[in-house]
């Protein structure tokens, strides 16, 4: 009985602890919508795609990883000679574990960048972004991939998952949750400081509305509001060669996430652009009392013309590597760039910097 209950204990944090953290991609700044909707505005192509996938968990969950995948459209347009407006789409879909826990969000993503001071100003080129995304939602769980103590038949050994598994602690539980309204927001500032330094800082806030996530008939679970907070500098080394610092800050509920990294990029100036980027990133962690490095996130992008890939591994370097037997989780991100690349980046002769 007791470890039933202890089971069943279990079960029910892990669903709750699953729904209420955010699916995150370990390389941020190639996901901005999940970083900060005010970034979107900062896209250099008229049109844009983007297909992000992760898998991580294999060995936590029976073999059946937590698989998370995005597919995001941008647009983006000049307004007013100098300023852009951008919007699009973007559809998220994560599912892992015993019981299939998982959840599909569909956004609008509407940003705009406002040019403060001109390329040749005394204190810089400077620009003002703020975004907004507002959608739907909903999650889901398996039950009936789960079974419990009642359901096992000792007469013949097996498990009878018709049975009712009589625990008053699941009364009411539901597959699904209705649909329910998201609404996230973000600001962020851009400088061109000089010829050859760019920094980047920003706010966003996720689930403003705190929609109910419950998974039983009556309850109301409020998904906790996701706060980031990010800055990034760009310092050219040397023509063609740029180093990108990056850190940021999650906190979601009781769920800290600090993340500090460096890419190193390396680009031909070419007409036929090839752009190399390698880089790495600490994932630091703390909830409630407990704080510890998490992983060691190494990265890889690509761009050539209009194509743009990447890969990274997380490789993990906390007590839970044990559990894991040594497996981190991979990402991989696929992105086209319709139309003529502008090598402008934030409206520059050259594009230095890719922030």
């Amino acid at each position: 009985m007791k470890k039933r209950i202890l089971h069943i204990i279990f079960i029910l944090l892990a669903v709750a602890c699953s729904h209420a953290q955010d699916p995150l991609f370990s390389q941020f700044m190639q996901n901005k919508n999940l970083l900060n909707p005010s970034l979107l505005s900062a896209q250099s192509p008229l049109v844009s795609a983007k297909m992000s996938f992760r898998e991580q968990g294999a060995s936590f969950s029976d073999g059946l990883p937590l698989r998370t995948f995005q597919a995001l459209v941008n647009l983006s347009h000049t307004s007013f000679k100098s300023d852009k407006f951008s919007y699009g789409l973007s559809v998220l879909g994560d599912k892992g574990g015993t019981g299939h826990v998982g959840s599909n969000m569909a956004h609008l993503n509407f940003a705009y960048l406002k040019k403060l001071t001109g390329q040749y100003s005394k204190v810089g080129e400077h620009y003002l972004g703020v975004g907004v995304t507002a959608g739907s939602g909903q999650r889901a769980v398996g039950w009936d991939r789960f079974w419990f103590g009642n359901q096992f038949d000792r007469t013949f050994n097996y498990i009878d998952t018709d049975r009712d598994p009589k625990e008053p602690g699941l009364q009411g539980m539901k597959g699904r949750t209705g649909l329910f309204a998201d609404v996230n927001v973000g600001v962020h500032w851009y400088g061109n400081l000089n010829d050859d330094l760019a920094v980047q800082a920003g706010l966003s806030f996720y689930h403003l509305n705190r929609p109910n996530i419950a998974l039983f008939e009556g309850a109301v679970e409020r998904l906790p509001v996701r706060y980031n907070a990010h800055i990034n500098a760009a310092k050219g080394l040397w023509e063609g060669v740029t180093i990108v610092q990056q850190i940021l800050y999650v906190r979601q509920s009781v769920a800290h996430q600090l993340l500090i990294g460096a890419d190193l990029q390396m680009d031909n100036l070419d007409a036929s652009e090839v752009v190399l980027s390698l880089g790495v990133i600490g994932r630091f962690v703390a909830q409630q009392e407990i704080s510890t490095m998490d992983a060691v996130i190494l990265t890889f992008n690509t761009e050539y013309n209009n194509i743009r890939f990447g890969l990274a591994y997380d490789i993990t370097v906390s007590s839970l590597a044990k559990y894991s037997n040594g497996r981190g989780a991979w990402e991989m991100n696929l992105g086209y760039a319709f139309g003529k690349t502008n090598k402008t980046g934030f409206h520059r002769e050259k594009r230095r910097f890719r922030l």
